[in-house]
């Protein structure tokens, strides 16, 4: 029976490849990868904070899915999937550095406990203007000195959809080897082989996708994360012109705001429960009860 080909970017397997015990090889790969892409590192080891289980919700929030490491200096690592969004993800990935970043102490403890927070977020979607594979972000003085304030705060781009648009694929570094394999459809193998022969723990990753989907119960698991995906991208699809139309006889400013009273209302009037119409659209209790 020929293996059945999913998309390797789902952020439930995402999850299980570099946020499962025993699999520290490939994910320190992959941040070496991201750091010597831009002149860093490389790190000799990560720990798994966040270790994968497979009893997460495929319902919960994307950043439950986040895999959480640690080096051998205590920085602290944070890698995200990402397959939609707009500009606003800036603000998410900002504010869950930030948590990130003030987890590490309690009250009354000394700030030199603090360590930097490096985000690494891999995007199936165009955050900026000028499209640009990789991007990483430090807090600098504004020119002409650009000095940097402090490294305590990285954060990494990845953006899979310029690196597919690119005419001629390279596969000469291994963050390229690792896009690649990310990208790669299942239908045409032409130059995988090779990237595999290369690069040892992109080949572990392929093997520990074909344990994937071998296993019955994390197929499972799979599928229902994709039907989730599909069914907030259907109701806000829906909801999007209602939310405009709606929004206005309703008096509430057109945009964002009407379009989560929208997809609310949708929900609502399909028999979904209030505590999942609160995890889909961030809306009050009182505000959807309100609808």
């Amino acid at each position: 029976m020929a293996m059945k080909r999913i998309s390797p970017i789902n952020d439930f397997f995402f999850r299980y490849l570099f946020g499962k015990a025993g699999h520290e090889t490939v994910t320190l790969d992959f941040i070496n990868a991201v750091l010597k892409n831009k002149g860093m590192g490389p790190l000799s080891k990560v720990i798994i904070k966040n270790p994968f289980n497979f009893k997460d919700s495929v319902t919960d929030k994307e950043s439950i899915l986040d895999i959480k490491a640690e080096d051998e200096n205590q920085h602290q690592y944070n890698i995200e999937m990402q397959l939609s969004g707009n500009r606003l993800f800036t603000n998410r990935a900002l504010y869950y550095w930030a948590k990130g970043y003030t987890s590490q102490i309690g009250e009354g403890d000394d700030y030199k406990e603090l360590c930097p927070v490096i985000s690494i977020n891999v995007l199936d979607f165009l955050l900026f203007e000028i499209p640009q594979i990789h991007s990483c972000f430090l807090i600098k003085e504004k020119a002409p000195e650009e000095r940097v304030l402090t490294d305590h705060l990285m954060m990494h781009f990845i953006d899979l959809t310029t690196f597919r648009s690119m005419n001629t694929i390279k596969t000469e570094s291994t963050l390229e080897a690792w896009l690649t394999w990310f990208c790669f459809d299942g239908e045409n193998m032409k130059g995988l082989e090779t990237i595999l022969e290369r690069n040892p723990a992109v080949s572990e990753a392929n093997k520990l996708y074909t344990q994937f989907t071998a296993d019955s119960a994390l197929m499972e698991k799979y599928e229902a994360r994709q039907k989730y995906l599909r069914d907030v991208s259907a109701i806000k699809n829906v909801s999007h012109d209602e939310g405009y139309a709606q929004g206005k006889a309703d008096g509430i400013t057109v945009g964002m705001e009407a379009e989560k009273h929208a997809v609310a209302r949708t929900m609502k009037s399909n028999g979904e429960p209030t505590k999942k119409i609160l995890q889909y659209t961030g809306l009050s209790k009182e505000e959807i009860e309100r609808l």
